[in-house]
């Protein structure tokens, strides 16, 4: 959705008027570019040149591949642009074991980017499995399905919440060989319901903490 370099500085102004001091590049998903970029590597090396004051660049990884680029090329972006941001972002997943075995995979490979693990938020189940399917995170997908309850959730029509994802992650969360110091929720505009449940959330694990 970036023209060219003209219009990158231009956004790129406009970030430092506002004082903005991080931000995430994904590739985006439109079926033609708006002009010359193709990639997001093209967007980080150009804004590299123009030079820029933000401290934080995020970048998307995806644990379970993507629809249209392959493992060994999504490994060498990441590689690519590691030089140029400070943290990945993981595409949703409901599986914690992939997003750990990915994450000792990419570590292996000489990835050391700070990982914010892509946290689906509080959503209606037709809503979540529709869009998971569009993303191409089907095989963790599968492994919700056989979450005790689900089914009653799709009858009743129950919310979901990643509890039982981060329950899994949990014990992970200090290891220093994967490096997870953070979470970046998925609200699917829903900003209200997915915060209530951080705050009730992190209450209740920092009590489980302090309690042993």
């Amino acid at each position: 959705m970036i023209r060219d370099k003209g219009h990158l500085k231009d956004i790129l102004d406009r970030l430092e008027d506002l004082e903005v001091e991080s931000i995430f590049v994904p590739a985006g998903d439109a079926r033609e570019p708006l002009g010359q970029y193709t990639d997001s590597l093209q967007v980080l090396k150009d804004m590299a040149e123009i030079g820029h004051n933000i401290k934080d660049t995020g970048v998307a990884a995806y644990p379970e591949g993507h629809p249209f680029v392959s493992d060994q090329q999504l490994m060498w972006y990441l590689k690519e642009k590691q030089q140029f941001a400070s943290y990945l972002v993981t595409q949703m997943c409901f599986d914690p074991l992939t997003l750990v075995n990915w994450l000792k995979d990419i570590r292996k490979a000489g990835i050391n980017l700070s990982t914010r693990i892509g946290l689906p938020g509080v959503a209606e189940m037709g809503k979540l499995v529709s869009l998971s399917f569009q993303i191409g995170v089907g095989q963790s997908l599968k492994l919700l399905r056989k979450q005790k309850g689900l089914l009653k959730k799709f009858i009743t029509a129950k919310p979901y919440q990643p509890d039982a994802l981060l329950d899994g992650l949990l014990p992970h969360l200090n290891d220093p060989d994967i490096d997870i110091p953070r979470f970046h929720f998925f609200s699917f505009n829903d900003v209200e319901r997915t915060e209530k449940w951080r705050a009730e959330t992190h209450a209740r694990i920092t009590l489980n903490k302090t309690s042993r």
